[in-house]
């Protein structure tokens, strides 16, 4: 059991274990990625899944594919939140080269999470849902019209009571924008601060960088560019190469700001 809950640590996205430098999570998952416990059939589906989260923090959507297909060999006997992992970041890699695709495998998912499963892995995993669906809904699609309040009413669905550090952060962050696109410029910043602080409290570096770079695009001046440095500081300290194009082509599509002496 124990071995069993190291392989899902890794192989959890939503786990602290993608929080670490990418060198480090690479390390541990070649250690673990071994007979005996890469022949257990309760490991193999977790491990080829850190392999794919470490895929893809490195942008190398090759691999990721590669794991993800042994990830798939496992997929039947696997437990439903195994098998909700598998098909949420099947989904994510979709979003970029298959749209069509997504909408059947998020259905997917919302069917697995409605089975038994550890509560803290329900709610991170329907948190991370409901940011693939307001993905779609925020999206200018050809011949659509983004639709921002939409987005807002499923970030508004995850549990704010109830639910772990990271379901708090991605609700906010969701919120934050969501609201600044439709105008809400001052209660988008305030979600973004919370989510940076819900990140920090749930010890989740990665999501703490997400959440800043967020405030940064929303506000201005000082408090924007202090926000920047610390996102792409921490992006860079995790050596998360897709993160930090993400955040660069963010702010390549971003308007210069007018300043009042414009």
């Amino acid at each position: 059991s124990a071995v069993d809950a190291r392989a899902r640590w890794m192989g959890a996205y939503h786990s602290r274990f993608t929080d670490l430098p990418l060198p480090v999570c690479r390390d541990l998952v070649r250690l673990w990625d071994r007979p005996p416990i890469s022949d257990a059939p309760a490991s193999r589906i977790w491990l080829a899944l850190a392999h794919t989260t470490c895929a893809l923090r490195s942008n190398d959507r090759d691999a990721a594919t590669t794991h993800l297909q042994r990830a798939r060999a496992s997929f039947a006997k696997a437990p439903p939140e195994a098998r909700a992992e598998v098909l949420l970041i099947e989904a994510y890699v979709a979003s970029r080269d298959d749209v069509v695709a997504v909408p059947k495998m998020l259905a997917e998912v919302e069917q697995l999470l409605a089975r038994e499963m550890p509560a803290q892995d329900r709610a991170c995993l329907y948190a991370r849902w409901v940011d693939q669906r307001a993905y779609e809904k925020n999206r200018a699609a050809p011949g659509k019209t983004p639709d921002h309040r939409g987005a807002e009413a499923l970030y508004r669905s995850i549990d704010e009571r109830n639910s772990p550090s990271f379901a708090l952060c991605r609700r906010a962050n969701g919120l934050a924008y969501a609201l600044w696109k439709q105008g809400f410029s001052e209660d988008a910043a305030t979600n973004a601060r919370r989510a940076a602080e819900h990140a920090g409290d749930g010890g989740h570096l990665r999501l703490r960088a997400m959440a800043l770079n967020m405030l940064a695009r929303i506000v201005s001046g000082a408090e924007s560019d202090e926000a920047r440095r610390r996102a792409t500081a921490i992006a860079a300290s995790l050596d998360d190469e897709a993160l930090q194009m993400r955040f660069e082509r963010g702010w390549a599509r971003e308007k210069p700001r007018k300043t009042p002496s414009d």
